[in-house]
């Protein structure tokens, strides 16, 4: 069965219509039930139906026959006497009839008018209702008029109400579509069907986020073969590396174990020198490659103070040979946060390394850590050059650096991996030259701290 489209305009001047039509058939509900109501008496109008005579002849009961069929109050006064002959009224009311015989005069009491009939012996004072009103004494607080105000304005707020709450599931029906598609966007849809809307508005939006879903989904799948296919690729070239990485390794030292000449002994050096630059470069660029295609665990829980000991336990070797002063600032204390702790100590420690080559010896280095707004901060300072404006704009890029020679410090992968790794912790870094001097590298990973 194929659904009907409508658009938010249509579906509005709908319910716009259901409002109209219910307030048209409670207006002629309450028109029946006033009918009805007067109709078996329940509700007293005052139409003349009632003419009432008294001639010099009338009796007591004369009077009651011709009044008790209408059901309209009244009382029977002896005109000598002023004595109560007979009546049908409300006890609090008597004083009004009371008050009508003595002065003879019509009086109005509330909504209901005391009208006066009589002969030499006998007077009746007749209660007129001048609105429509209940002939039940205990509904008589409430005019049928004002009753039917409020049943109509009661029966009004129903039908605007199951009328606008209709709209509005209707409506929080299709956001929640949209909202389901969103966040799975990219992933497995479920069918087709699940995610029809009858507003001509949503559906136009909901197939829109469905095409760009299967788009992302697409690109998603072709990044993970790309990965998978990257992985296989760095591992086969891990393993075609290392195996000639490790002749030649051999050969330089069975070289050094002969007689060499001066000039040998020279070139012999410079090969092992330019092989450990291309070990070291290889293994940097390995740590990068493997970062962009594993898929590590970012929840595990990181000791904030086991992290800063393993790193100064670390650089601690460095640190004695350029005789530089090392100093952590903790501000935050002893905490518990969420990361990969692998990926974020690697990642400072490329930064403290750098620090330590780029600066001179007895220089200084600091490593601050606080907190700011969503962040946990990683503040490393060394007292050593500024950075260059290129720097400041590119440092994070991959293979950038002011080195143009690669003379076996710098590869311009360091940075570029810090950057990756703050990334995935929902973070950035960040390059800047202070006002005291020297050069900082800041890096920011979301601060989701935990109890210890």
């Amino acid at each position: 069965m194929q659904m009907t489209h409508y658009s938010i305009k249509h579906r509005v001047l709908r319910s716009v219509g259901e409002i109209a039509i219910g307030t048209i058939m409670q207006l002629i509900g309450l028109i029946g039930l006033s009918y009805l109501l007067i109709m078996t008496q329940q509700v007293i109008v005052t139409d003349g139906q009632l003419a009432v005579s008294i001639d010099e002849h009338a009796t007591v009961q004369g009077i009651r026959d011709q009044i008790d069929p209408f059901f309209y109050d009244y009382a029977v006064f002896d005109q000598a006497t002023g004595e109560l002959l007979a009546g049908r009224y409300q006890e609090g009311e008597l004083k009004q009839y009371q008050a009508v015989f003595k002065n003879q005069k019509d009086a109005i009491h509330r909504s209901a008018a005391y009208v006066p009939y009589s002969n030499r012996q006998l007077t009746l004072v007749l209660r007129e209702p001048l609105l429509p009103e209940f002939t039940n004494p205990s509904l008589r607080f409430i005019s049928w008029n004002v009753f039917s105000y409020v049943l109509f304005f009661i029966g009004e707020c129903l039908i605007v109400t199951w009328s606008i709450l209709r709209l509005i599931q209707e409506f929080v029906h299709h956001f929640q579509a949209v909202r389901s598609i969103s966040l799975s966007m990219g992933k497995p849809q479920i069918s087709d069907q699940a995610f029809q809307a009858r507003l001509l508005e949503f559906d136009e939006i909901l197939r829109t986020l469905e095409e760009k879903s299967h788009e992302l989904a697409q690109l998603l799948e072709a990044e993970r073969q790309e990965k998978r296919d990257l992985s296989f690729q760095v591992a086969a070239l891990s393993h075609d590396v290392k195996t000639p990485l490790t002749v030649l390794k051999g050969n330089l030292e069975l070289l050094e174990m002969t007689a060499l000449t001066d000039q040998q002994a020279r070139f012999v050096e410079s090969m092992g020198y330019s092989l450990a630059i291309f070990e070291r470069y290889f293994q940097s660029m390995l740590s990068y490659t493997r970062l962009l295609y594993e898929d590590r665990d970012n929840r595990e829980h990181i000791v904030l103070a086991e992290l800063l000991d393993d790193i100064q336990i670390e650089l601690r070797d460095m640190l004695e040979q350029k005789k530089i002063d090392f100093q952590i600032i903790n501000e935050v204390e002893s905490i518990v946060f969420l990361g990969n702790a692998f990926l974020v100590h690697r990642a400072l420690m490329n930064i403290l390394v750098n620090a330590v080559q780029y600066g001179a010896d007895s220089g200084r280095i600091s490593l601050t850590i606080c907190r700011q707004a969503t962040y946990l901060l990683f503040k490393i300072w060394n007292n050593g050059a500024p950075f260059s404006a290129a720097a400041l704009k590119q440092g994070t890029n991959l293979f950038f650096t002011e080195d143009g020679g690669r003379s076996g410090r710098h590869y311009g992968i360091g940075l570029a991996f810090a950057q990756g790794v703050a990334k995935r912790h929902q973070g950035y870094v960040q390059l800047h030259n202070p006002s005291t001097g020297g050069a900082e590298v800041i890096v920011a990973i979301e601060k989701r701290e935990v109890n210890p």
